[in-house]
């Protein structure tokens, strides 16, 4: 094995984990530096490419990053527009943010392409780790063995593994989900195991993302053509199974998740088509309180439990509300 492949390997793991480690450590920029590693690394591989076959991006790269900075264009006349948020770092910190995923894949797919015994590497211990978190979850429940927290459904608790909140456990586990699709026929029980790992959690996010995946194993057919019975069924499924959820946060009244959508749309309405920028309506810098928007004030959301400057826990709790309204 390559020292190469030992850092990737390390580098896969440091970010599958990051949770777990960012709750045992208190550090919470591992996400952030590999994305500035691996943009580093694609673009010392596209200037290698750019010699030896003369294109320095290919046409899909290419179109990817001009939208990804149309996007951030757009946001930034906003804060230039509206001027709701006018200090360079939360806009800077928040622009990184909003784009460091999309920047983290193409980088990953510049960096790792036609990349085989990676794929072969990381397969092995996604195997590995399903299994693992397969047998602990089974065992969480009828014994506390420290991998649980609130019970669900009738059930003994949720299982979370070694992170922080069982919603890592399913992020963890959904991801290892798809290095199986690779060869869905070889790992197709790898793909069974992801799925009961991920209902283990007992959220409801999870629960309806197995119910979804099952459906579309059965009934998605031999051709494996997604037909548009199929999405409406799929929708209707997610829907039946969040229902209560979403009865709990958003018609009940008084709840962060409610207070944040609602008052996204309506910021949006206001302030269409370009929006009050980056840093000013749901991102996690704004709960730093020298960043706190005065949105939150306009809008009453400082009154909010989890909203306000004294406990701002909930602020970056909905993704939707940051998107509508920033």
């Amino acid at each position: 094995m390559r020292i190469q492949e030992i850092a990737l390997i390390l580098a896969f793991n440091l970010l599958l984990f990051a949770p777990a480690l960012q709750d045992a450590t208190g550090f919470s920029y591992t996400d952030e530096s590999f994305t500035v590693l691996f943009c580093l690394a694609a673009l010392v591989k596209s200037v290698r490419r750019s010699r030896a076959e003369g294109s320095f991006l290919l046409p899909q790269e290419r179109a990817s990053l001009i939208l990804l900075v149309t996007v951030v264009c757009i946001g930034l006349l906003g804060n230039a527009s509206t001027h709701i948020q006018t200090s360079a770092a939360p806009i800077f910190i928040d622009v990184f943010t909003c784009t460091k995923f999309v920047l983290m894949l193409l980088s990953t797919l510049v960096v790792f392409e036609d990349d085989v015994s990676l794929l072969k590497m990381v397969t092995v211990e996604a195997k590995l780790l399903i299994m693992v978190m397969a047998i602990l979850a089974a065992v969480d429940l009828f014994a506390d063995i420290g991998m649980g927290t609130d019970p669900r459904y009738g059930l003994r608790a949720s299982f979370m593994f070694v992170f922080p909140h069982p919603t890592y456990l399913c992020i963890a586990a959904v991801g290892l989900s798809l290095v199986f699709l690779v060869d869905t026929r070889v790992n197709k029980w790898f793909i069974a195991l992801s799925l009961l790992v991920v209902a283990s959690s007992l959220r409801t996010k999870g629960l309806a993302f197995v119910a979804v995946a099952l459906f579309l194993i059965v009934f998605l057919g031999r051709h494996r053509r997604l037909t548009l019975v199929h999405v409406i069924c799929a929708i209707a499924l997610a829907v039946i199974i969040g229902w209560d959820q979403f009865v709990f946060h958003y018609q009940s009244g008084g709840f962060a998740r409610e207070a944040l959508t609602e008052t996204g749309i309506s910021i949006a309405n206001q302030h269409v088509p370009l929006g009050t920028g980056f840093a000013t309506f749901g991102s996690a810098v704004t709960a730093e309180p020298q960043y706190y928007s005065p949105l939150y004030y306009a809008y009453g959301l400082n009154s909010v439990h989890g909203l306000s400057p004294d406990n701002p826990s909930f602020l970056s709790d909905a993704f939707w509300p940051t998107v509508i309204g920033q």
